[in-house]
């Protein structure tokens, strides 16, 4: 994709699917700046916006990645990846009434999508509660469409419950 986005940097599908690339291998800054070039010549590309935000979330710095997900939100309303990357990206920057809002929403939007169920599980993981995380994990692994990130999450969560039983059972 770098060199389709070389050859014509008015390219906005060849940006996009460069920035995808970029973040899938961990490579955020990278991703972001090719993500932000796209956005030269799309302002109002709602994937481009999504790239941005996504690598500002994968570096760990969810604040930087609200208003580019704000954007993306205004310009499609109904897309249930919107909120559910906004709700990851208010908990990295601690706002958790917003993130809680925020999951409920995309779920709202995409009722048991096992994706957005996942985020919810493990917003609620990262917030203590176990048992609500574990239950909605688990019903977004027993989704057949539910990818490999949702079941590793929930061996995650299912591991730390036993572990913090473990006391108990001993």
């Amino acid at each position: 994709w770098a060199h389709e986005a070389e050859l014509d940097p008015n390219d906005v599908d060849a940006g996009v699917k460069l920035s995808q690339a970029l973040r899938q291998m961990g490579n955020y800054g990278d991703a972001m700046q090719a993500a932000e070039r796209t956005l030269i010549v799309a302002p109002n590309n709602v994937e481009a916006l999504l790239e941005v935000a996504r690598s500002q979330v994968g570096r760990g710095q969810g604040f930087y990645a609200i208003e580019p997900a704000r954007q993306a939100q205004a310009l499609s309303p109904r897309d249930w990846r919107i909120p559910s990357l906004l709700g990851v990206a208010y908990e990295q920057a601690s706002r958790f009434d917003e993130a809680l809002a925020a999951h409920r929403q995309a779920l709202a939007l995409a009722p048991d999508n096992p994706v957005a169920l996942g985020n919810l599980g493990m917003y609620y993981a990262a917030r203590g509660d176990t048992a609500k995380a574990e239950a909605t994990l688990r019903q977004a692994a027993a989704r057949p469409d539910a990818p490999i990130a949702v079941r590793q999450n929930l061996a995650l969560v299912v591991g730390l419950v036993l572990w913090l039983l473990a006391p108990v059972l001993t």
